[in-house]
């Protein structure tokens, strides 16, 4: 029983013992690394650790001003790099710099100086170690202002865009106004420069094409319908009976100032897209025609004859009459068709009334044998 009693009173102090040593191993190795950590940083207080590499350039041990000045010496893309943007023949030429790229020295040294320092005791020694066995590769700072590229892409539009110009076809009196439309060029600055930022990312030199976007006018050429008008307006509009006897009227003159008013120019769309339509107003024709109409206009009226007893043969009093009425719809329509070919002199179209009795009617025509009365 005291074997068993001594036995159980050992144990508990063994324990404390092998705690004791644990814990104090712990303590001796965080004093180690501590001291090791101190030291070697002690050692490169105002330097780079030893493998910390930025953009291929080793600053190990180098100074924040001697790490800035060497990164500055290799990296020399930003104000040293060509860009170029072509259109045809026009070329401009710039530096990443002019673009809005900068190489940021300072933040990048602070950055490569930090490695290894800026963290706990165990991430600033795992940092310090991988630098010093295997190198670590650090990227450099470069920033990028869009707004200066964008001001640089819209100069550049400045000589490139070009408006979009509506064919215009119009009278100025009796004068043909026509001037020819224009396609519109556009630079898609948003579209560069989503191009350009691809290109910035690489560290090259390089060409961008710059995207410019064509606009073509509803309407671009109307020279055809502007002839037209011409030929239209070349002269007055004259309209006169054919073959007109003694007493008939006319002829009648549409002057160029009332035939100018008289067009209808507009734009209307077919199956090739919108274009230029030029037409005589129908309807002022027309009521110009119906003027005139009653002038025109003859009523037939039969031959008159006296009957000859001797020969039963009747003999001409009083000539027939063809009546005759003008055809306004037909002569409209040939009108506001020919017009626009040159044509200037128009006979009206008439239609003609022939009277019942002409002067080639007989008795037996007649049916006539005899004296009535």
């Amino acid at each position: 029983m005291s074997f068993t009693s001594v036995s159980q009173h050992k144990r508990p102090s063994l324990m404390l013992q092998m705690l004791a040593a644990f814990l104090g191993g712990v303590v001796l190795f965080l004093a180690g690394a501590g001291a090791i950590s101190s030291g070697y940083q002690l050692i490169f207080s105002d330097r780079v650790f030893p493998g910390i590499m930025m953009a291929g350039v080793d600053l190990s041990s180098l100074t924040p001003e001697q790490a800035s000045t060497t990164l500055s010496q290799h990296i020399t893309y930003p104000k040293n790099g060509q860009i170029v943007f072509r259109d045809g023949d026009a070329v401009w030429v710039a530096t990443p710099a002019d673009l809005g790229m900068d190489f940021e020295a300072s933040t990048s040294v602070e950055r490569a100086f930090d490695q290894g320092r800026r963290g706990g005791l165990f991430t600033n020694m795992a940092t310090q170690l991988n630098a010093w066995q295997g190198g670590l590769y650090l990227g450099p700072v470069i920033i990028f202002d869009a707004r200066v590229a964008h001001d640089y892409l819209e100069k550049i539009a400045d000589q490139i865009d070009r408006p979009v110009v509506e064919a215009d076809l119009h009278l100025d009196g009796t004068n043909v106004i026509y001037t020819p439309g224009q396609i519109g060029r556009l630079l898609n600055v948003d579209k560069t420069l989503a191009a350009l930022l691809v290109q910035l990312r690489t560290f090259r030199d390089g060409e961008i094409t710059l995207v410019i976007e064509d606009r073509a006018p509803m309407v671009m050429e109307a020279s055809t319908q502007a002839e037209r008008l011409r030929q239209a307006l070349n002269g007055p509009l004259i309209l006169n009976i054919d073959n007109a006897q003694t007493g008939d009227p006319g002829p009648w003159t549409i002057d160029q100032s009332d035939l100018a008013g008289m067009m209808d120019i507009g734009r209307v769309k077919t199956a090739s897209g919108w274009q230029y339509q030029v037409a005589v107003d129908a309807r002022a024709i027309q009521l110009f025609l119906e003027q005139i109409a009653p002038l025109v206009n003859r009523s037939s009226t039969n031959a008159r004859f006296s009957f000859d007893d001797g020969s039963s043969q009747l003999a001409l009093v009083q000539p027939a009459v063809v009546g005759r009425t003008l055809d306004i719809n037909a002569t409209r329509d040939a009108i506001t068709q020919k017009v626009f070919q040159g044509e200037h002199n128009f006979p009206l179209i008439l239609k003609v009334n022939k009277p019942a009795v002409g002067d080639d009617a007989t008795a037996k025509s007649l049916g006539i044998n005899t004296l009535v009365s």
